[in-house]
């Protein structure tokens, strides 16, 4: 399995997830990020080393932080709405 997706796709879910976070730009409770941050870190495409997912290459810190960002495994359900 590859590290990472290829380039290309990375972007194709950077621009996903910034359409998402453009449509709701409110932050996620601390509660809720510190939850998906223990969903991440158990998570067999989490990317300690780089704080990154390896399913969609996205930087995790950034990624939690908003409240309609999307995990791509859908491990997030159940965020608050």
């Amino acid at each position: 399995m590859k590290p990472y997706p290829s380039k290309k796709q990375q972007l194709k879910n950077l621009v996903k997830t910034a359409s998402q976070v453009a449509r709701d730009p409110r932050l996620a409770s601390k509660e809720e990020g510190d939850r998906r941050r223990k969903i991440c870190n158990t998570c067999e495409y989490f990317d300690k080393d780089r704080n990154r997912c390896k399913k969609c290459g996205c930087a995790l810190k950034a990624k939690i932080a908003f409240k309609s960002a999307r995990c791509p495994l859908n491990k997030w359900r159940n965020n608050e709405s």
